[in-house]
């Protein structure tokens, strides 16, 4: 499978086929650095994360934001989470490290940790506390918690991402990565949720969806639910027919499914 061909298999879940091989394109190999960069205000480490994304010139592995009390829960990190303060996690091509420190340093910002990549054994990257790695870290302090995966609305997504969390604030804390895609950047986030009820977190996803912002559904095991995350549902369904005409591959998982 290549080209178009590929949401055949991709973000299906196992529902369609069993992936045994894949081909990926190199890239040129950087040596990194981490660094993490911290704000007093939300609005401005998402325009940060937002510009760092947009610089051409500044070669990116990692642009994660993390809204306080998110960054409270990282243990390895003492000194570089300052107290109340939102943060911006980076991992860059040592020769844009200062273009960064630039950057944050222009929009009041503070540079709280900068080493090199890889870290030293017994470090924890920064990798490890981004993406779907920060809720697992907040559940390892909090089993109470739970969490949303969102797509904002492309050219609105910085408007959208700081109207949640204006409307939310610590109920729902904000977290969103930072990708560029297509020549435009954009971010997804992975909010975590401190879950009263599941009531009240419907109405945080309709409330969401206002916004302008996609929900891909974490809870939920139905393909079909994962709304945005599912590339290309109708030809999915028509290569499980081909591929798969007994549905022996997750049963139960592909909510239009019926077998022939």
């Amino acid at each position: 499978m290549r080209g178009p061909d590929i949401g055949k298999a991709l973000h299906a879940y196992g529902t369609t086929s069993i992936v045994v091989e894949v081909e990926l394109a190199l890239a040129p190999a950087y040596p990194w650095v981490e660094m993490v960069a911290a704000f007093d205000e939300f609005a401005v480490a998402a325009k940060v994360a937002q510009a760092l994304g947009e610089a051409d010139g500044i070669f990116l592995k990692l642009d994660s934001l993390m809204a306080w009390p998110l960054p409270g829960y990282f243990r390895g990190l003492e000194g570089a989470l300052p107290e109340g303060r939102h943060v911006v996690m980076i991992m860059v091509a040592r020769g844009n490290a200062a273009a960064v420190h630039d950057l944050v340093r222009e929009r009041g910002g503070t540079i709280t940790l900068e080493r090199a990549y890889p870290v030293e054994a017994g470090v924890t990257p920064l990798y490890e506390y981004t993406w779907n790695h920060t809720t697992l870290q907040a559940l390892k302090v909090d089993k109470t918690v739970t969490y949303l995966q969102t797509i904002f609305p492309l050219g609105a997504n910085i408007e959208a991402l700081i109207a949640s969390h204006e409307r939310f604030g610590e109920e729902v804390m904000a977290h969103a990565e930072f990708q560029r895609r297509f020549g435009r950047t954009n971010c997804s986030s992975l909010q975590v949720v401190r879950y009263t009820s599941d009531e009240r977190l419907w109405q945080i996803v309709r409330e969401l969806e206002t916004l302008g912002i996609t929900l891909s559904n974490p809870h939920s095991y139905v393909l079909e639910d994962k709304g945005a995350r599912v590339l290309a549902a109708d030809l999915q369904l028509a290569f499980k027919r081909e591929a798969d005409p007994l549905g022996l591959l997750n049963p139960g998982k592909m909510g239009r499914w019926t077998a022939a």
